[in-house]
């Protein structure tokens, strides 16, 4: 049985990705929870406290998906990389959405987002290119290749605020954000073999 410290964390979550980070109130979370806010408080003293939580949590699943893409079989596991990765970005979408206010509520969460999430996706991204590269799946040149591993970030990385910016969208829907997988493959599909495109395009992997 969970925790009441879990219940609290799993109540928060679920109400910030149904309504939005900064609408949710402590009182809430406690309703949701079955529980006085006083009760909460002893577990969270503050909402602050309750992002740290929730951040150190969303952390390390993430840090776990991010090298679970190994460049000994890169081009094997992409497919099913990028399907966990999109799971796991609808799973806690608010974190994407509601950045900003999350950073607002706790500023650490900037400085700490650029050295572990940032540095290690980033770096994990280049290296598993670069083993693409290596095995023959990329054709690309030592002059594009940063290029094209930028692009291919920008799409991992702010694919939910693209959608809440430029479509208006705040009530995101499953689909929404597995049009990632698609939008990332295509950022990579002039230099693909023909093998790797033939694979990443197969169904279900697109």
């Amino acid at each position: 049985m969970s925790s009441t410290r879990e219940r609290i964390l799993e109540a928060s979550i679920a109400l910030w990705n149904e309504r939005g980070f900064a609408p949710v109130t402590v009182a809430e979370v406690a309703a949701r929870v079955g529980i006085s806010t006083g009760n909460l408080s002893y577990h969270f003293p503050t909402k602050r406290e309750l992002v740290l939580a929730a951040w150190d949590q969303a952390e390390k699943r993430h840090l776990e998906w991010v090298h679970s893409w190994e460049p000994e079989t890169v081009l094997e596991d992409l497919p099913r990389w990028l399907g966990g990765l999109t799971g796991l970005m609808w799973e806690l979408r608010y974190l994407y959405r509601d950045t900003a206010q999350l950073v607002e509520a706790a500023p650490s969460l900037a400085s700490r987002g650029r050295a572990t999430l940032i540095q290690e996706g980033r770096q994990q991204l280049d290296d598993c290119l670069r083993a693409m590269r290596v095995g023959g799946h990329l054709t690309i040149g030592d002059r594009e290749l940063p290029a094209v591993a930028d692009g291919a970030w920008l799409v991992l990385r702010y694919w939910v605020e693209f959608l809440v910016e430029t479509r208006g969208l705040v009530d995101l829907e499953r689909a929404h954000v597995e049009e990632l997988r698609g939008r990332f493959t295509t950022v990579l599909d002039p230099y693909l073999s023909e093998p790797a495109r033939r694979k990443l395009r197969a169904p279900g992997h697109g």
